[in-house]
């Protein structure tokens, strides 16, 4: 395989991963995690600093959300024919800018696998879920 068929190869991959975490599918399984904890994490939407006062067992479901999202891009990888550890691999390479042409300066899928590092994120985990119940109360 030459270096051209592999710029194919990982642009094709990072944006069947994009239209996959886009489908009902995948949706339905982070909408139903969420749902399932989000109650944990009402009593810090009234919080001033919810930062201060996360139980422990926040970083329990925060992991069970990584689990979640190991399996769903895994499950996602072997139907592309290609290993998780492949497919991970062309996010590391699209973040580096690996196989790009001279005058592109970024990959035009890279805000989608900064998207898939902010969900190993703690932070933006509980911001996710705490935007969530806000606009749920609130609407």
């Amino acid at each position: 395989m030459d270096e051209k068929d592999e710029i194919i190869i990982s642009r094709d991959l990072i944006e069947e991963a994009i239209i996959y975490s886009e489908s009902n599918e995948f949706l339905s399984q982070i909408n139903d995690f969420e749902s399932k904890y989000d109650y944990l994490f009402e009593p810090l939407v009234e919080s001033k600093h919810p930062e201060e006062d996360i139980p422990l067992e926040f970083q329990t479901v925060f992991i069970q959300f990584q689990s979640l999202i190991e399996v769903l891009f895994s499950d996602f990888a072997l139907r592309c024919k290609c290993t998780p550890q492949e497919f991970f691999e062309n996010c590391r390479d699209c973040l580096e800018g690996r196989f790009l042409p001279l005058f592109e300066e970024e990959h035009k899928n890279r805000w989608f696998v900064e998207l898939l590092l902010s969900w190993t994120s703690f932070n933006n985990f509980m911001e996710r879920m705490l935007k969530r119940i806000r606009n749920r109360k609130y609407k």
